[in-house]
């Protein structure tokens, strides 16, 4: 499977939030698009970056990665990084690494 055609990226501007609906899977060979895009769309202080993950199959270290640097950049800009949803593979993961807390902050980030 290529690149393109393992990751899906859709984004939706409502005011001062950007929603981006990610799918696939975010692996090695597609966390530095995904990386480049969501930096790309990271607005301002007071906007919030919003990320749909519950179409993503599989999140592996990069993504990881990828999310930990995103939510440092907007943190940086004094944006905010809010994980709307995720499936329970994504879930799954965050709970194995011990990052649940870290980048879901609250029950209503949760999914599955």
């Amino acid at each position: 499977m290529t690149e393109e055609a393992s990751l899906g990226l859709v984004v939706v501007r409502r005011g001062a939030v950007t929603s981006v609906r990610v799918s696939g899977e975010i692996d090695l060979v597609t966390a530095h698009r995904l990386e480049t895009f969501l930096r790309d769309h990271i607005g301002g202080a007071d906007t919030v970056l919003e990320l749909d993950l519950a179409e993503v199959e599989f999140i592996g270290s990069e993504g990881l990665r990828v999310l930990l640097l995103v939510r440092a950049e907007c943190a940086r800009r004094q944006a905010s990084l809010v994980i709307a949803t995720c499936s329970a593979s994504v879930l799954r993961t965050f709970d194995l690494v011990g990052l649940t807390d870290h980048l879901l902050g609250s029950p209503g980030g949760r999914s599955a």
